[in-house]
C-alpha cells in the first residue's frame, strides 16, 4: 500500500533536517531544501516548520544554521 506524501511528512522531514542538511556536499544541502519546500508547498506547513524548529536543538551548529537558513527562505 501506498502511503500518500502527507502523511509521512513528520517521518521525511525529521530525516532530511538530520542527514540532508548536516551533508558536506552542497547538492545534497541544496536537494534537501528543495524537499522542504517542497512539502511547504503541499500545504503542510505547520508540521515542516515544527520539525525544523526541532533542528534547532541539535548539537552540531552546521544543522542549526542550515534550519535557520531553510526557514528564512521559507518566510521569504
Amino acid at each position: 500500500m501506498i502511503v500518500p506524501f502527507y502523511r509521512c511528512a513528520h517521518e521525511v522531514i525529521q530525516g532530511v533536517v538530520q542527514k540532508c542538511l548536516s551533508a558536506t556536499k552542497q547538492k545534497t544541502k541544496d536537494s534537501g531544501k528543495e524537499i522542504i519546500m517542497l512539502y511547504i508547498e503541499a500545504e503542510k506547513q505547520d508540521v515542516v516548520v515544527e520539525d525544523v524548529i526541532e533542528g534547532w536543538a541539535n548539537k552540531n551548529p552546521k544543522v542549526v544554521a542550515a534550519c535557520v537558513n531553510v526557514l528564512r527562505e521559507a518566510l521569504r
